[in-house]
């Protein structure tokens, strides 16, 4: 029995417009040419994060042709971020550090920008340091909310929690210390978002095929 589509639904409102109509299908015909290339979705993010740097590079210098500079470099950072998880997924190359580094490197990259921000006005230093905590805050939140509800209403459970365990089970079968470090990077998401922090050995293994968090019936409700 499958799901209706979620054409037109409030589900696609988690998408911000910006993203839904402009990065994503800019990203879209990028990874249509790079999907036949050897460039990897890794490759894509390091290459993210360097144009994060000169976007910040650009703003440190607060003129109006620098900070135009400044805002497209930022744009494309912003569009190379959808391009990575498009390519792995295209590719077949996702991954715990792809996800990981992809995370992390979009963090970098508006401290990058705010950084050149602080050094080119720097008389609203302290204002753009309080922006920064809560875009980071934000970010977090968003990433940890969409990953969770879109999950829980389409698939029954959250995804986030499934991830979690996932991790762990991979853990059990080969140690990695990409896969702790992922799942402690999944924790900070928890720990910002609902205050609750595990350690690896805390975390037990639940049966996915006995129990689901919805029942498809609750998932419809919820959707309608």
């Amino acid at each position: 029995m499958g799901f209706p589509d979620t054409s037109g639904h409030a589900l696609e409102d988690m998408v911000e417009p910006v993203d839904r109509y402009i990065q994503d299908p800019i990203a879209k015909q990028i990874v249509r040419f790079l999907k036949n290339t050897p460039i990897t979705p890794n490759q894509v993010t390091y290459f993210s994060v360097l144009v994060g740097f000169a976007s910040g590079y650009a703003f440190s210098f607060a003129s109006p042709e620098s900070l135009i500079l400044g805002g497209i470099l930022l744009e494309a950072t912003l569009v190379l971020d959808c391009v990575d998880g498009q390519l792995a997924r295209a590719k077949g190359m996702a991954s715990e550090w792809g996800r990981l580094i992809d995370g992390i490197a979009g963090y970098i990259a508006y401290l990058a920008v705010i950084w050149g921000l602080i050094k080119g006005l720097p008389e609203y230093g302290q204002v753009l340091k309080i922006i920064t905590g809560l875009i980071i805050l934000k970010a977090i939140s968003y990433d940890y909310c969409k990953q969770s509800l879109s999950t829980l209403i389409l698939k029954g459970y959250d995804g986030m929690e499934r991830e979690i365990q996932d991790t762990c089970q991979k853990l059990r079968i080969q140690k990695s210390w990409v896969l702790v470090l992922y799942f402690y990077y999944l924790q900070a998401q928890q720990l910002f978002f609902r205050g609750k922090w595990n350690f690896l050995r805390q975390i037990k293994t639940r049966d996915r095929d006995i129990q689901s968090d919805l029942t498809f019936e609750q998932r419809k409700a919820y959707y309608e």
